[in-house]
């Protein structure tokens, strides 16, 4: 009797702990990416900040779990990559790093119906498009950012190397549009990622009378660049983009790269003290500090659920976090996640940031 009494009472206090549904299937994340090739160091970053992000955040570990793809430095590849999420892996939701991997697959989600982050600079990647949330400032945020500096400078003929690349040739065609008519461009030179001697440029460049040098190019070219102007002795003021915030390229630059200047996202002291004591590294901070917002953001999402996720990633709070104040932003380029801006130059052998935010 005295049994029957306490499954009684047990039934009462605890009606549903006897059939307590178990924890529910997470949810499949795709992460497209560049593991491998000269973008590793970017590729890395994010998945090191997304891996982070899922230890501080246990309610995010619980409900989604991530498979990555690995797309080198190829559009064809991450096409490849897509379609094997898609159509084997199942997955619920696609996190995609880079322009032209962002460009290549927003259609594809968009006719699949598959939800897609694109954490890219290029605004259109997210209009007129349902299934496509834009997880990163614009163009024309970073280079209005970086043409305030040239302002208040007073540089007036720039001169300028380019890497033939998607989202280096989008700064520089956005630069040259968004920039006073007292402001020249001129490109001295454009290379392939692979081309490392830029002799000719700099032979260029100590010929024409310019206030600074850009130097749009990739990963492994830029320090190879800096290094070259200093063999020649010359020496210019110098901007350049987010890609010098990279402790590998600067270390490479032997003290050549100093003072240059560059945008990039504000990325919180406390975040990058986490970062350093899990990874021993900074290079491309502000790529893991992204990869930590996306799951941070995951983690708003209070029940996800596979057919309304898409709603739920534009609905979930946008909040302070590891790249300062985030907030939705609406408009004629789609739905976008957007994060203070700041002002970078590189001393010694680090890059620092001006305090002051720009843009969100």
């Amino acid at each position: 009797m005295q049994q029957l009494m306490r499954l009684l009472i047990i039934a009462v206090l605890f009606p549903f702990s006897a059939t307590a549904s178990p924890n529910p299937t997470p949810l499949k994340v795709g992460v497209v990416l560049s593991l491998s090739g000269i973008t590793a160091e970017y590729g890395t970053a994010l998945q090191r900040g997304i891996s982070l992000g899922l230890n501080h955040y246990p309610n995010a570990k619980r409900s989604f779990s991530f498979i990555y793809e690995d797309a080198e430095y190829s559009t064809a590849k991450a096409v490849q990559a897509f379609h094997k999420l898609v159509d084997i892996d199942r997955v619920d939701l696609i996190y995609v790093w880079g322009v032209a991997f962002c460009e290549a697959l927003a259609p594809l989600a968009e006719s699949r119906k598959v939800p897609l982050v694109a954490q890219c600079i290029s605004p259109h990647v997210a209009a007129n498009r349902s299934y496509v949330l834009r997880f990163m400032n614009t163009t024309t945020q970073y280079v209005d950012t970086l043409l305030r500096e040239i302002r208040y400078r007073a540089w007036k003929r720039i001169a300028l190397v380019l890497t033939e690349n998607p989202y280096l040739e989008e700064m520089y065609q956005m630069l040259r549009l968004r920039a006073p008519k007292e402001i020249q461009f001129e490109v001295l030179d454009s290379y392939q990622a692979t081309q490392n001697d830029f002799r000719t440029s700099v032979t260029k460049l100590r010929h024409g009378e310019f206030d600074a040098i850009g130097v749009f190019l990739a990963a492994g070219q830029i320090s190879r660049f800096y290094l070259q102007m200093r063999e020649n002795q010359l020496s210019l003021p110098s901007i350049g983009t987010n890609f010098f915030d990279s402790y590998s390229e600067i270390e490479m630059a032997n003290g050549s790269m100093e003072g240059a200047v560059f945008a990039n996202n504000y990325v919180a002291p406390i975040f990058a003290a986490d970062y350093v004591l899990a990874y021993n590294d900074l290079s491309q901070v502000q790529w893991a500090a992204l990869g930590y917002e996306f799951v941070k953001h995951l983690a708003g999402i209070e029940k996800p659920t596979k057919g309304d996720l898409m709603t739920q990633l534009v609905r979930a709070p946008a909040s302070s976090g590891a790249l300062g104040r985030g907030r939705l932003v609406r408009s004629e380029y789609g739905a976008a996640i957007e994060f203070p801006l700041v002002l970078k130059e590189v001393r010694g052998a680090y890059t620092y940031q001006n305090e002051t935010f720009i843009g969100t």
